[in-house]
C-alpha cells in the first residue's frame, strides 16, 4: 500500500511539475506577445511620424518654390511697371511759372517787378472716384476743404470757398489746381509743410505778383500787367494740366511793348 501510495505521490509531483513548466511557458507567451504589441504600436508610431516629416518638408518646398516664383515675378517680370510706380511715387511733375524780367530806368533803378507768392491749392483729381458724380466730388472736396481750414485756423475756415465756387471749378477747370487762399505768410506755409503729409490732396502752388515802385512816376509809359492764360497752348497737355490759371502778361505801356522779353518761360 505504501509503495502504490508513493507511486502515486510521484506520479502527481509530476504533473505538477508540468503543470508548473506550462504555466510559465504562457507567461513567457504572454510577455512575447507584450513585446510583440509594443513593437507594432512602436512601428506604427515612427511610421505617421515619418509620413508627417515627408509631409511638412514638401510642403515647406512648395511653399520655398511659391516665394521663388514670386521674387521671379516681382524682380524680372514686373520690374519695370514697379520701378516707374515707385519713381510716380517719389516724384511729380510741376508746373513752374516764368517769373517775369524786371524794367529798370537809364540809373538802374528797378521800377517793376515781381515777388513770389504761394497760394494753397487742392487737386480734385486726388479727391475724387472717377464713378462720382459732380455732387459727390463737391461734398468731398467741402469735407476736405473744411478739414484743412481747421487745421489752418479760424481765419481760414471763415473765408474758405463755398459751395458754388468749387462747383463753378468742377465745370471749367477740373483738371487744374483749385487755389483756396492765396498769398499766405511764411508762418503758414511753414505749419503746412510741416503737417502735409495729413493733406495729400493739397499743395502750394507758386505765382508771380507785379510789384511798382515809384507808381506816380511815369506810370502810363511803364504800363501794367494782367492775369491771362495766354502761354500754356505752348506746353505740352502733360504741363498743361499742372498749370496755374494766368500767368502774368503786359497789358500795357512798356510791359505790353516788351512783353515777350519780359514774360519768360514757363515749364
Amino acid at each position: 500500500m505504501s509503495d502504490s501510495r508513493d507511486e502515486k505521490l510521484q506520479v502527481f509531483g509530476a504533473e505538477s511539475e508540468k503543470l508548473q513548466v506550462s504555466g510559465a511557458r504562457s507567461e513567457k507567451l504572454q510577455v512575447s506577445g507584450a513585446q510583440s504589441e509594443k513593437l507594432h504600436v512602436s512601428g506604427a508610431r515612427s511610421e505617421k511620424l515619418r509620413d508627417n516629416c515627408l509631409t511638412l518638408s514638401r510642403t515647406l518646398l512648395a511653399l520655398l518654390a511659391a516665394l521663388c516664383a514670386y521674387v521671379f515675378v516681382i524682380q524680372v517680370l514686373r520690374r519695370d511697371e514697379l520701378a516707374s510706380r515707385s519713381e510716380r511715387q517719389q516724384s511729380r511733375l510741376t508746373y513752374i511759372p516764368a517769373r517775369r524780367g524786371a524794367i529798370l530806368d537809364r540809373r538802374g533803378e528797378i521800377l517793376n517787378y515781381s515777388i513770389p507768392q504761394y497760394d494753397l491749392a487742392i487737386r480734385l483729381d486726388k479727391l475724387r472716384d472717377p464713378r462720382d458724380t459732380r455732387t459727390a466730388t463737391t461734398n468731398k472736396a467741402q469735407a476736405a476743404i473744411a478739414d484743412l481750414a481747421v487745421f489752418l485756423g479760424p481765419d481760414f475756415y471763415l473765408f474758405r470757398p463755398d459751395q458754388q465756387a468749387i462747383q463753378q471749378h468742377i465745370r471749367t477747370n477740373a483738371p487744374l489746381p483749385f487755389v483756396l487762399w492765396s498769398n499766405l505768410d511764411v508762418k503758414t506755409i511753414a505749419r503746412f509743410e510741416e503737417h502735409r503729409q495729413q493733406f495729400p490732396y493739397a499743395e502750394l502752388t507758386l505765382t508771380w505778383c507785379r510789384q511798382y515802385n515809384h507808381e506816380n512816376c511815369a506810370t502810363l509809359v511803364r504800363g501794367f500787367v494782367k492775369r491771362a492764360p495766354a502761354r500754356l497752348k505752348d506746353l505740352p497737355d502733360s504741363a498743361r494740366l499742372l498749370a496755374n490759371v494766368g500767368d502774368m502778361t503786359g497789358a500795357s505801356g512798356i510791359e505790353r511793348a516788351f512783353d515777350n522779353s519780359r514774360a519768360g518761360e514757363s515749364g
